[in-house]
C-alpha cells in the first residue's frame, strides 16, 4: 500500500491538509479502547469519523489492496497515478475501493498489536475486534492498597545526612557504589512507564488535564497514588500532566479535589503562573475520570501539608 500512501500526498498538497497516518491514528483508536470494553474495527471506523477530526484527503476514496492487485494486473504501474487517476479507474473498472482513513486505522491496528514489532498495546478477542491489553490485568475500576504511601521513592532521601565529606568540606569522592538502580527508578516514578504514558496521553487526548498544555514532550504520565506495582498502572490512577505542575503535586503542593476534580495550590504557591489554575476543574470525558478514592489519598495528604 505504499503507492496508496504516496498518492494521497497528492491529495493532501491539493487542499492544504496532510492525511491522518497510521501513527497519527494511533493516539484516536487508544482514545477509544481507552474505556477498556471490546471494540469491532467497524465501530472504531464510525467513531473516529463522528470525532471531525478528518479532513478531505482523509475521506478521499482510494482503491483497497485487492483494487491495486487489479490495477497491476491490468499493467498499471501504480506509483506513476496520481489520486485523482485512480480514483477514476476505481470507479470505471468497478474496483473496491474505501476512504483513505479506514486504511489509516487498520495501519495504526497492526502498529499497536503485539506482534511483527507492534508496540503491544491492543490485542485481538476475535475476528474484527480488539481491546486494550491492560484489561486483563486490572480490575474494572482501581483501588488503592490501603497501605498506600504517598511520597514518591525518589523523594525517601531527601532530608539524608550529608557525606563526611560533605560535614568537613572536604573534596568529593565518588562512591564506587552502583546507584544506577535507584536513578532508574526515580526516572520510572518521574516520568512513568511508556505504556503507561501511551495510555494516558489517548485517554486524556495529549492534553495536560490541569493546564491544558498540548505540548506532548514536556506531558508526564502521573501516578495519583505512587507506583509500587503494575496494578497502579490502572489507567484510572493516572493525570497527564505538563512536567511542572506534576512536580507540584507528586510535592503535595498542588492537590486535587476527589468530588469537585477541581485543583488547588499550597498557600506557598503565589505566582500568578500557578494561580491561575486554582479551582479549575480538570480535562476529561466521562470515560476518561480518574479514581476518586486514589485522588481522596492524596488529598488528604495535600491537606496535611497546608496544616
Amino acid at each position: 500500500m505504499m503507492a496508496a500512501t504516496e498518492s494521497i500526498d497528492v491529495v493532501a498538497r491539493g487542499n492544504g491538509k496532510r492525511p491522518l497516518t497510521g501513527t497519527d491514528m494511533e493516539h484516536h483508536v487508544l482514545s477509544m479502547l481507552s474505556d477498556r470494553r471490546v471494540w469491532t474495527v467497524e465501530q472504531l471506523y464510525r467513531a473516529i469519523e463522528s470525532l471531525g477530526v478528518l479532513g478531505k484527503a482523509d475521506r478521499a476514496s482510494l482503491p483497497t489492496t485487492a483494487g491495486y492487485k487489479r490495477l497491476k494486473n491490468m499493467g498499471f504501474d501504480i506509483t506513476a497515478l496520481s489520486a485523482a487517476e485512480k480514483q477514476k479507474l476505481a470507479k470505471v473498472h468497478h474496483l473496491s475501493a474505501e476512504p483513505n482513513y479506514r486504511n489509516a486505522i487498520r495501519q495504526a491496528l497492526r502498529q499497536l498489536r503485539p506482534r511483527k514489532g507492534g508496540k503491544g498495546l491492543i490485542e485481538s478477542v476475535g475476528r474484527g475486534k480488539v481491546q486494550l491489553r491492560a484489561r486483563r490485568e486490572a480490575s474494572d475500576a482501581y483501588e488503592p492498597p490501603e497501605d498506600a504511601q504517598v511520597a514518591p521513592d525518589y523523594l525517601a532521601h531527601e532530608d539524608a545526612e550529608p557525606s563526611g565529606t560533605e560535614r568537613d568540606g572536604g573534596a568529593y569522592v565518588p562512591s564506587t557504589r552502583d546507584s544506577r538502580e535507584k536513578i532508574m527508578r526515580s526516572i520510572r516514578a518521574r516520568r512513568g512507564q511508556r505504556a503507561f504514558r501511551q495510555v494516558l496521553r489517548a485517554r486524556y487526548g495529549d492534553r495536560c488535564v490541569v493546564s491544558g498544555c498540548t505540548l506532548v514532550d514536556i506531558l508526564e504520565a502521573a501516578h495519583i497514588v505512587p507506583y509500587r506495582s503494575t496494578s497502579d498502572n490502572h489507567p484510572e490512577n493516572g493525570l497527564l500532566l505538563r512536567t511542572d505542575l506534576h512536580t507540584l503535586f507528586d510535592l503535595d503542593l498542588m492537590g486535587i479535589h476527589p468530588n469537585r476534580f477541581t485543583a488547588h495550590f499550597h498557600p506557598a504557591i503565589t505566582d500568578a503562573t500557578y494561580q491561575r489554575f486554582e479551582g479549575t476543574r480538570l480535562r476529561f470525558t466521562n470515560s476518561s475520570r480518574p479514581s476518586k478514592s486514589a485522588l481522596a489519598v492524596r488529598w488528604t495528604s495535600f491537606q496535611e501539608r497546608i496544616r
